[in-house]
């Protein structure tokens, strides 16, 4: 988003580029669950049998989904 800054009434205005936080915010939502669901198809697959590699996935699954916790408050 570029806004435009007016420090002082005589002073050119200062371009300012800023990131629309909002924008970033659902771009991370939507990758995190886009990953989220990846994981969970894994764990689920029964052509991957690595049980140490299922239960790392989990582990992913958990801390993504406390992430987006976060992201929503």
């Amino acid at each position: 988003m570029l806004k435009i800054n007016n420090y002082m009434e005589n002073e050119k205005p200062h371009w300012i580029l800023e990131t629309d936080d909002a924008v970033i915010k659902v771009a991370l939502e939507e990758k995190l669950k886009e990953m989220i669901e990846r994981n969970e198809r894994i764990i689920a697959s029964d052509f991957e049998t690595d049980i140490e590699y299922k239960r790392k996935l989990a582990e992913e699954v958990k801390r993504y989904k406390e992430y987006l916790i976060e992201l929503s408050r």
